[in-house]
């Protein structure tokens, strides 16, 4: 189970590889901003699920 605050880091993560795809042409809600939005939440709660842990028992990797 990750621990209760990775949601914050999973946003982050999120937002991050969101932001590599600014195009102008993805209008909200369109399949491409939809494709864009949802292959990025799925990177990164894989991370989360891989990496995040307990901080009192693992350092999780928050940096990268």
């Amino acid at each position: 189970m990750p621990a209760p605050s990775s949601g914050g880091v999973v946003l982050l993560e999120y937002a991050e590889h969101a932001r590599g795809f600014p195009d102008a042409r993805q209008k909200q809600g369109s399949a491409p901003s939809l494709h864009v939005m949802i292959e990025a939440m799925k990177r990164a709660y894989a991370d989360r699920g891989a990496l995040s842990r307990d901080p009192a028992f693992v350092k999780a990797p928050i940096e990268t």
